[in-house]
């Protein structure tokens, strides 16, 4: 296992200054020479993040965070099954924690790789699974902006990501970096694991560069349509998002930018599970933005779930490369599935900036009010931290694990 972590230097550089509707569009606006300036840097090392056995080995990863590093996650999840070719698990931290790590690891038949992620490093979660996971006998690697934090601590290896100063904004440029450290390990997997040459490696990443490309020339057209949506649906407490596969990341995404910058009520869902459930809602009302791209698996579902929406009469929104429905919020085609919640950053967190201008409000409410436990952070970072018994049954499952029989 590498133990390679940074040199203080390579520490992120905290900033104090407030978050602006200015600020989280000018974090929108840098991210193609972002991914420029650090993808082959973090390339670099998730290529020593861990061993070459250790990869070999791997026979279950997790992945897991909490907020956008949870999303992070199930984002990276299907590049990690398509390039690597190993089952994974998109977990938030708390089912990680307490429930998903300790029962596959008993008795050391199985020794998953768990990817804890976590900008701060210091979310309790987050660092409460890495620790669990280490105990119980997994492999802990701490995907942060920086190794010196409770999360570096608890994992056996750190692949830094930090985000050069900047104006800050809500998570956008940081979720950018954590996207890139779980694709650059995605494709790191699959190549020492033989699924394709160096060659064809190089061009996945070739290829996830590119994705910076996409976003600028997409810029101009998203910010027109991310003020037409926010203006049309300014006065909308609840918004879906809908998407399948990399695109439900991306929905998550979506519908956390509009409630964490705007305090507008979002929430995302599969567009299958939305045809079993949302679909005979009462509330026709309702705006929905479908994750609608041409090239993805869901296509066919999604132009279907389109139809729907069209005959109830919802409002609606696509994010696409060709529009479908309602609103067109448009991305540059050609970028494969598997990167396209990184292509979807710039959309949709302008149209959560948008929201957040016309409705005069501030990111996380600005921490006032009934939300001033939060300014700090201390309702995510200071939350105790849960201790299972290593090897034990988890008392919240004993009286599900059946007896045996004895037979005379």
């Amino acid at each position: 296992m590498s133990t390679r972590r940074p040199t203080r230097t390579e520490q992120p550089i905290s900033t104090q200054q407030p978050i602006t509707v200015d600020a989280l569009r000018q974090q929108v606006l840098s991210l193609p020479r972002l991914i420029r300036d650090t993808t082959w840097e973090v390339e670099d090392r998730a290529r020593h993040a861990l061993s070459i056995p250790d990869l070999l080995n791997l026979r279950l990863a997790v992945l897991t965070g909490s907020g956008d590093s949870y999303l992070a996650a199930r984002a990276g999840q299907f590049a990690w099954q398509a390039l690597g070719g190993v089952p994974t698990f998109a977990d938030d931290a708390i089912t990680a924690a307490r429930y998903r790590v300790h029962p596959i690891t008993g008795g050391q038949r199985l020794r998953p790789l768990v990817v804890a992620v976590s900008n701060s490093g210091e979310v309790a979660r987050v660092v409460e699974a890495a620790r669990g996971a280490r105990g119980a006998g997994a492999t802990v690697l701490a995907v942060s902006a920086g190794a010196d934090n409770r999360l570096g601590d608890a994992a056996d290896a750190v692949l830094p990501v930090p985000a050069p100063a900047f104006p800050p904004g809500p998570g956008v440029r940081s979720y950018v970096m954590s996207l890139l450290g779980l694709f650059h390990l995605a494709i790191r997997l699959g190549e020492v694991r033989g699924r394709y040459t160096m060659d064809e490696a190089g061009g996945l990443r070739r290829g996830l560069e590119a994705v910076a490309d996409a976003i600028e020339s997409t810029l101009d057209d998203a910010s027109a349509a991310a003020i037409r949506i926010a203006e049309d649906w300014a006065a909308q407490g609840v918004l879906e998002f809908l998407g399948s596969g990399p695109g439900r990341a991306s929905a998550g995404y979506g519908a956390a930018k509009v409630l964490e910058a705007a305090g507008v009520r979002g929430y995302d869902q599969d567009v299958e599970e939305f045809v079993h459930l949302q679909y005979f809602a009462a509330d026709s009302t309702v705006p929905a933005l479908l994750v609608a791209p041409t090239d993805t698996a869901a296509r066919s579902r999604v132009v279907e779930v389109a139809e729907l929406l069209r005959t109830l009469g919802r409002p609606a929104a696509t994010l696409s490369d060709e529009p479908l429905l309602g609103h067109y919020l448009p991305h540059s085609p050609g970028v494969a599935e598997i990167w396209q919640p990184l292509l979807h950053v710039a959309p949709l967190a302008l149209v959560a900036g948008e929201l957040m201008r016309v409705r005069g409000e501030e990111p996380g409410r600005g921490g006032r009010d009934g939300w001033a436990d939060s300014a700090d952070g201390s309702t995510t970072r200071d939350s105790a931290i849960y201790r299972p018994i290593s090897g034990a049954v988890p008392e919240s499952i004993s009286g599900a694990v059946p007896r045996p029989i004895h037979r005379n």
